[in-house]
């Protein structure tokens, strides 16, 4: 009996350990200039496996950033590595909203680019608006996630950086929800957008090929509006039709990569020039707060 409880106790000794460890860890971390809240794209879930990731320093993320955005953290360390020869990412945390945050549901499809007037109303009602109602809800539910996930972040290390809002696709939807308050908190150091459906003319902080059109979401009057004098990367790639859906190419057959969506900080993605701007301003946002 007593060799029982003795591994009854040692069981749960070792269970115990597995959940307060990830805690710990965040305690042991020294609060950093920065925190990024990053929301990834829909259906970046990667089946629940996720990868905690780490970019430079002591710091490292739960992984529900996403393959895209970590994507970018890893350039931002590498180029400015190979302009300074020192770390960016050593002063920068970063936050992944969980799956009970934000879900980042419905994984985007492939649009096929029509070729008439009818195919491109069937794109307008079968994948616009759906994808539109999946925005507004992940909207709604999300920008309550980005604030919980600060707070909770806050209340575990007792830090309190300044704040950048990290959003790819459906999660830079998710992020305009949140601008407003972290600006009027005055903790609300930059935005970065990468394929942001919100995507239209005027909006400061645009940068990359995709520029000629608007977001799929830019043509409705559901955006939120971007805050004037907020530091800000709009990082759209030509032929994104989450970000640059100019229908007047695709009505008229020309060329469009049905893969530009996914190509952010890849292989494949854009001019290096376009890549290489993008961490520079991020990293004069950190350098100004180190």
């Amino acid at each position: 009996m007593k060799k029982l409880l003795r591994g009854v106790v040692a069981a749960a000794v070792a269970v115990a350990a597995t959940l307060v460890a990830p805690v710990a860890a965040i305690a042991q971390e020294p609060c950093p200039a920065i925190a990024v809240v990053a929301a990834r794209g829909s259906g970046e879930n990667g089946g629940g496996n996720w990868a905690p990731q780490n970019y430079g320093g002591p710091y490292w993320s739960n992984g529900r950033e996403g393959p895209t955005l970590a994507a970018m953290f890893h350039y931002f360390e590498s180029r400015y590595n190979w302009d300074t020869g020192r770390s960016l990412m050593n002063s920068v945390k970063v936050l992944g909203l969980d799956e009970h945050k934000y879900p980042a549901a419905a994984p985007e499809r492939n649009i096929t680019p029509p070729t008439d007037f009818d195919s491109a109303v069937n794109l307008f009602r079968e994948m616009v608006l759906p994808q539109a109602a999946l925005f507004r809800d992940s909207f709604v539910n999300g920008t309550h996630g980005v604030l919980s996930t600060i707070n909770e972040y806050e209340g575990a290390t007792g830090c309190h950086p300044q704040y950048v809002l990290a959003g790819y696709s459906q999660g830079a939807v998710v992020m305009s929800g949140v601008e407003r308050t972290l600006d009027r908190q005055g903790r609300l150091a930059g935005v970065i957008n990468l394929g942001n459906p919100y995507n239209t003319e005027g909006v400061p902080g645009r940068i990359g090929t995709g520029l000629s059109g608007k977001g799929v979401l830019g043509w409705t009057p559901m955006r939120a509006g971007a805050l004037s004098g907020v530091p800000r990367i709009e990082y759209c790639v030509a032929d994104d039709p989450f970000c640059d859906l100019n229908v007047r190419k695709y009505i008229n057959q020309q060329p469009v990569d049905g893969s530009a969506h996914g190509s952010y900080f890849r292989w494949n993605s854009s001019r290096a020039q376009d890549r290489d701007l993008a961490a520079r301003i991020f990293a004069s946002w950190v350098d100004a707060r180190r």
